[in-house]
C-alpha cells in the first residue's frame, strides 16, 4: 500500500478506514509502514457475535542473525490489551504478532506450529492464490449473503444482493485479490457450487459482470445524489465498463471460475472513492429504494398471482429437484432450491416421490412437495426473493430463513 494509488486507496476509506488503522497499530504495536504482512480473520459465534483474529508480520531491520536462534526457540504469553489478548509467537522483539478475541486466542497458541490448512470448501482456491498481491480477500459467498451478515457492516449490506445473485446463491467460496503498481491487477476466484459445473458458472459469472455497469448506472439515475462527490460517483459506471471491457473470464478445470482485469494505474482508488460515496449515500437514504428495491415491490403480486392459478402435476417417482422444475414450468414462476439451506437439515434435493395434484393451486401445490420431502414437519418453507428485475421462490428451511430475517408466508405460520 506504499503506492501512490495506495496510499489513495487508504485514504478513499475516510475515517471509518482511518479509526481501523490507529486501532490496528495501537494492537500490534507497531505503525502500519512497518507491517509486511496482515491476516485477519473474522467468523461469528454461535450467538452472531463476531470472532477475530490479527496475524502481522513486522519488519525489523534492526534483528541481528546471531538474534533469529534464539527468538525461535522463545515465546511470549498472551497479554490482555482493550478486551483483545495479544500475543508473540517469537517473542516481543521478534516479526510476529497475534492479535485475537480470547475465544480464539487459545486455539492460535495451540496449532501455531501446524501446518496451515483451507476449510475443504475452500480448498480448490489454494492452488492459484497468490500471497504476493497486495489485497486478497477470501470467504464463503453463500455464508456472508446469509448467515454472515451480522459481522458485515450496514454500509455494505446493499452490496449482498447483487454479489449472490453474480456468484450464485450456493457459491461456497470465493476469493477477490488486488495489486497495485504501474497498472491495476484484479482478480476474482469463484469455486462453483457443485462438482464439475465450472463451466455453468463461468457463463453466468460473465453475464452478470457483463450487467454491473448498467445496474450501477439505473440506481444512479433513481437517487438524488448529494453534491458533495456527484462527479465522482457519476463517473463510476464508466470506470466499470472500462474494467468490464478488460476483463477476462475463464474456467480452470471442473471447479473453479477465474475472472482477471488489467486498469490504468490510479483506477483502483477512484473506484473505490466513487463506491464507497454511492454506499453511504444508499445507507444515509435507504427509504430512497434502488431499481431493484422498486421492482421488487411491483413483481411479488404478480408471482403471488401466478401461484394461486389452478395447475395439475402428477408423477409415480421422482427427486425434489424435478417435481420443482415442473412446477416453476407449470405456473410461470422461478422457482429454486436454497440446496447449502436443506443440507444443513440432511436434507438432499435428489430424495424421490409420487405426486397426483389436479387442479389445485400451484402454492397449494408447493407445500405439498415440501412436505413430502422434509425430514420432519415443518422443516421446509418458501420466501420471495429479488433477482435482477424478476421475482422469485426459494426453497429454503425454516431455521435458515428466521435467521436471515425473511418473511415467511402465512401459510407456514
Amino acid at each position: 500500500m506504499k503506492s501512490k494509488d495506495g496510499q489513495l486507496m487508504l485514504k478513499a476509506g475516510g475515517d471509518g478506514l482511518g479509526q481501523i488503522i490507529v486501532m490496528l497499530e495501537r494492537l500490534v504495536k507497531s505503525p502500519l509502514s512497518e507491517i509486511e504482512t496482515l491476516q485477519v480473520s473474522w467468523q461469528a459465534d454461535e450467538n452472531g457475535m463476531p470472532l477475530v483474529a490479527m496475524w502481522a508480520h513486522r519488519i525489523k531491520t534492526d534483528l541481528l542473525d546471531s538474534d533469529v536462534a534464539a527468538i525461535l526457540d522463545s515465546t511470549t504469553p498472551a497479554e490482555v490489551i482493550e478486551g483483545w489478548l495479544r500475543w508473540y509467537p517469537h517473542g516481543e522483539t521478534g516479526g510476529d504478532v497475534v492479535v485475537a478475541t480470547p475465544t480464539l486466542m487459545n486455539g492460535l497458541v495451540t496449532t501455531s506450529g501446524a501446518e496451515n490448512e483451507l476449510p475443504r470448501s475452500m480448498r480448490p482456491l489454494r492452488p492459484i492464490l497468490d500471497g504476493s498481491r497486495h489485497l486478497t480477500v477470501l470467504g464463503s459467498p453463500h455464508y456472508f449473503v446469509h448467515d454472515g451478515r451480522v459481522l458485515l457492516p450496514a454500509m455494505v449490506m446493499p452490496l449482498l444482493e447483487p454479489i449472490g445473485r453474480a456468484l450464485d446463491d450456493d457459491c461456497p467460496a470465493a476469493a477477490v485479490s488486488i495489486h497495485l503498481d504501474d497498472r491495476t491487477y484484479f482478480e476474482l476466484d469463484a469455486v462453483s457450487p457443485a462438482v464439475g459445473s465450472a463451466r455453468s458458472l463461468k457463463r453466468h459469472l460473465d453475464d452478470e459482470i457483463h450487467k454491473v455497469s448498467e445496474k450501477i448506472e439505473a440506481v444512479i439515475s433513481s437517487r438524488d445524489l448529494d453534491i458533495y462527490g456527484r462527479l465522482l460517483v457519476i463517473r463510476l459506471p464508466e470506470l466499470l465498463r472500462l474494467w468490464q471491457s478488460n476483463i477476462r473470464i475463464g474456467a480452470e478445470g471442473r471447479d473453479l471460475v477465474v475472472a482477471n482485469s488489467y486498469l490504468p494505474e490510479m483506477a483502483a482508488h477512484n473506484m473505490v472513492l466513487a463506491g464507497s460515496l454511492l454506499l453511504e449515500q444508499i445507507s444515509a437514504n435507504p427509504s430512497n429504494p434502488s431499481v431493484g428495491e422498486a421492482t421488487r415491490v411491483n413483481t411479488q403480486g404478480s408471482v403471488v398471482s401466478r401461484l394461486q392459478q389452478p395447475v395439475t402435476l402428477a408423477f409415480d417417482k421422482d427427486s425434489l429437484e424435478t417435481a420443482v422444475e415442473m412446477l416453476s414450468e407449470a405456473t410461470g414462476v422461478t422457482i429454486e432450491i436454497a440446496g447449502k439451506d436443506l443440507e444443513l437439515q440432511g436434507i438432499t434435493k435428489n430424495q424421490s416421490f409420487g405426486l397426483s395434484e389436479r387442479g389445485r393451486s400451484g402454492a397449494d401445490i408447493l407445500v405439498t412437495i415440501l412436505e413430502k420431502s422434509e425430514a420432519k414437519p415443518g422443516q421446509l418453507v418458501y420466501v420471495f426473493r429479488t433477482d435482477g428485475e424478476q421475482n422469485k421462490v426459494v426453497i429454503t428451511t425454516r431455521q435458515s430463513a428466521q435467521k436471515r430475517g425473511e418473511q415467511i408466508p402465512e401459510v407456514f405460520q
